[in-house]
């Protein structure tokens, strides 16, 4: 007997023949009982015919109420073009949604139909799939629906009413529904480069697009959201490492950059869909997502005895220094009749969930901005810079005239760049960036002179203060009812003022909140501190903290209570500064790890030109190399072997990508036969210290690889005037006497077609034989 179960329908017949249920179409009724095909057919194209004819009917009736309340020809045809238009952008936003929600449910179907939607572990060899956590997510999401929908209540409501106009101001959720569809994980990357030994790294692709009900209240009235979308890349880490159990002192969540947001509107809201409203709703809902888990901001979960501020508000990589100059062949947005096409543009800068927008220039497809933005990097390996230029629009809705991201990770590897970037997704644009790189000392001597940090009317910064609202204790009361006082606090430096979150009831609140300010010159400005009852807004307190006492102090920070001015007996406010002085690379063209081998005698220097000899400016083109010296022992000097490396031009960003790289059939320089190589590169002809790159040490081989990558910002039109010097170096120790030249490459970037990848096996040529 088989063991083969039956292939019965439940009730007990046999399911009909493969090729019948293929020649039914998916999503129509089967025939009615009794009626023939045929006679069903006839029927539907009588309908077909019937339809058809009302369409038109119905068409040219409109055409007659257009004649007879005495509108013109001109009003048809606009009024057909505005129809015309808004469906087409329906059925985009339809298929879209569509498209979305079937990756999100269905992901194994999508990808055999959908090449350009493959979620990111397709693309990337380094994304892992994560299906067995998707598995856990459908188990957990009733529990993590209802965490989502309480914090959504608690949390995002009252930042809602804080961002809508005024008249929206009591704009409640009426209804919280995420519905049944769990969001998926799109793929896990786990880092191994660039990060702590104390730390796991991880990039998790979340997606959601679920069939969630959100309803809010306003004014007596139902207002909705459907169809909401999400997706953006979550960081995860894991930090500090401990040798104890749980081995992970805490958890960190965040976005590094905005997620991608969509939804409609409806009833209300869909009415609200109107020029300006829209964008300030949809802005609204954006900013307040964005003020909760994206970076400055976290959630983070202590799980040992870890200090919770310093792991929810660690101090940012650095900070990034914005010059926006120009942008030109900007697209025509405004035509008129009389007039030649033109723009009115202004782009908008974001950086994690930090936003500037720059002034608009009125008519002109060339706009000069010549502003500088200064903005705090949390996590200078993943966040981009993100430019959006729009055509300023009195009557509608702001129209785009095109985007461009940039990693910021490129310019903190060059310290510097001056970009042309092409903007996407217009016919033409481009925009003339000048991005500057600058990391934090704790040293007074390092501050810039303050008349060096200017740029037009705009004093830039030369130190950063970062500000801990700590406590209040023995706050005047303002409420003798229930003897408490419901404080917030105003932060001004210069014209600058932050406020802080409101405590309710209490005379001693508890703050514990992170401030930021650019310094321009710490030697004259001071911090003002002025504490608020939130009812009627009075001043109950005030602190000038002059910022010449920090430099005074060991390490530039302090952190003690302070007296209240103007406030109650014994009313003391608790705050840390820690002042940071912003450095730079400097353009050196030195390198210390030549000077330390020259200073040990081993190597001598000597300049050779390149083949040219000469620039087109009739300057000297030379840049300094290194040869051996003669060595005290007999070995052979000529280098031998090949490098291989992947070269390519990404026009996104305006890169130079190499990667891919790998030796063969290298020289052994050490005594053992073999040798430690690694990989440096330089870009020509600055050779500045700030195009260095260098891979890690290949120990005890002949033939390395790394799976490593260099990048370099450089402008499309002017690759021809660089090239690359890509060497293979030994490690060696300070007074070994193994050779440390293993060859080089040069490769003029002009000269070779980037456009697709080129890889491919290269010739090592000795330095000091190189014409």
């Amino acid at each position: 007997m088989s063991d083969k179960p039956s292939e019965t329908s439940a009730a007990g017949k046999k399911p009909a023949p493969t090729a019948a249920i293929q020649n039914q179409s998916p999503g129509k009724a089967e025939p009615e009982k009794g009626k023939p095909m045929a006679v069903l057919s006839d029927e539907m194209r009588i309908l077909k015919v019937l339809l058809g004819f009302l369409k038109y009917a119905g068409a040219a009736l409109l055409i007659w109420f257009f004649g007879w309340f005495g509108f013109g020809f001109t009003w048809i045809i606009i009024g057909s073009l505005i129809f015309t238009f808004w469906m087409k952008n329906q059925e985009k936003k339809t298929k879209k949604k569509a498209i979305a929600r079937d990756v999100a449910e269905h992901e194994e179907t999508a990808i055999e139909a959908r090449i350009d939607e493959l979620p990111a572990w397709v693309f990337f060899p380094d994304v892992e799939r994560a299906e067995w956590l998707n598995k856990m997510i459908v188990q957990l999401w009733p529990y993590i629906n209802d965490m989502v929908i309480k914090i959504l209540k608690e949390k995002v409501e009252p930042e809602i009413q804080k961002n809508v106009p005024g008249f929206l101001s009591s704009i409640y959720f009426d209804e919280l529904k995420l519905g049944d569809q769990p969001p998926r994980i799109g793929g896990i990357k786990t880092y191994t480069q660039n990060v702590k030994r104390s730390e796991i790294v991880m990039d998790v692709d979340l997606i959601y697009a679920g069939n969630s009900d959100i309803r809010l209240s306003v004014k007596g009235m139902s207002v909705g959201i459907e169809d909401l979308q999400l997706r953006g890349t979550l960081r995860v880490i894991l930090s500090p490492l401990i040798p104890t159990s749980p081995l992970v002192g805490g958890v960190s969540v965040f976005f590094l950059n905005r997620p991608d947001i969509d939804f409609d509107l409806t009833n209300l809201l869909n009415i609200l869909d109107i020029p300006g409203l829209s964008d300030i709703i949809r802005g609204a809902i954006d900013d307040v997502v964005a003020s909760f888990v994206v970076l400055p901001n976290r959630i983070t979960v202590p799980l040992t005895d870890i200090d919770p501020y310093t792991l929810k508000f660690p101090l940012p990589d650095g900070v990034l220094r914005i010059h926006v100059i120009e942008a030109k062949d900007l697209v025509k947005k405004d035509i008129g009749v009389f007039k030649k096409g033109s723009s009115d543009p202004y782009a908008v800068i974001t950086v994690g969930a930090q936003t500037f927008k720059t002034e608009t220039k009125e008519e002109t497809l060339n706009p000069k901005w010549d502003e500088v933005f200064e903005v705090f990097v949390d996590n200078s390996q993943g966040q981009k810079i993100k430019i959006q230029l729009f055509d300023k629009d009195k009557a509608s809705d702001d129209e785009s005239l095109g985007s461009v991201e940039a990693d910021i990770s490129t310019v903190v590897q060059q310290g510097s760049a001056d970009l042309w970037l092409p903007l996407e997704n217009v016919e033409s644009g481009q925009i003339n960036l000048r991005c500057v790189w600058y990391t934090f000392t704790s040293s007074p001597d390092d501050l810039s002179p303050p008349d060096k940090a200017i740029q037009g009317e705009e004093m830039l910064g030369t130190a950063a203060l970062f500000v801990k609202l700590d406590s209040a204790k023995n706050l005047p009361v303002t409420n003798p009812a229930r003897g408490t006082t419901s404080a917030f606090c105003k932060l001004t430096v210069g014209n600058r003022t932050l406020q802080s979150k409101t405590i309710q009831d209490s005379i001693s609140p508890v703050w514990e909140e992170p401030f930021r300010f650019s310094i321009h010159d710490p030697k004259y400005q001071e911090l003002d501190i002025e504490v608020f009852d939130s009812v009627k807004e009075k001043s109950i307190g005030k602190l000038d903290l002059p910022l010449e006492r920090l430099l005074k102090d060991e390490d530039m920070k302090f952190e003690q209570p302070f007296p209240l001015k103007d406030s109650g007996h014994n009313s003391t406010l608790s705050c840390s500064l820690i002042l940071k002085a912003l450095v730079t690379r400097e353009d050196d063209t030195s390198d210390e790890e030549d000077g330390e081998e020259e200073e040990a005698g081993k190597e001598t220097s000597e300049l050779i030109p390149t083949k040219e000899g000469k620039d087109e400016k009739g300057e000297n083109t030379a840049v300094r190399r290194r040869k051996p010296a003669a060595p005290k022992e007999k070995i052979q000097r000529n280098v031998t072997g090949d490098l291989h490396f992947r070269i390519q031009y990404l026009s996104q960003g305006s890169k130079v990508v190499v990667d891919e790289m790998k030796a063969r059939d290298l020289l052994p320089c050490d005594s053992d036969g073999l040798a430690d190589p690694y990989i440096r590169a330089y870009l020509l002809p600055e050779r500045a210290k700030s195009s260095k790159r260098r891979t890690d040490v290949a120990k005890n081989t002949l033939t390395p690889a790394f799976d490593e990558r260099f990048e370099w910002m450089i402008p499309q039109d002017k690759l021809k005037d660089h090239s690359l010097q890509i060497s293979v170096k030994n490690d060696v120790g300070f007074f070994s006497k193994s050779k440390t030249n293993m060859g080089e490459v040069i490769l003029n970037l002009g000269t070779i077609d980037l456009v697709k990848p080129t890889s491919q096996w290269h010739i090592l040529r000795d330095p000091m034989k190189e014409d």
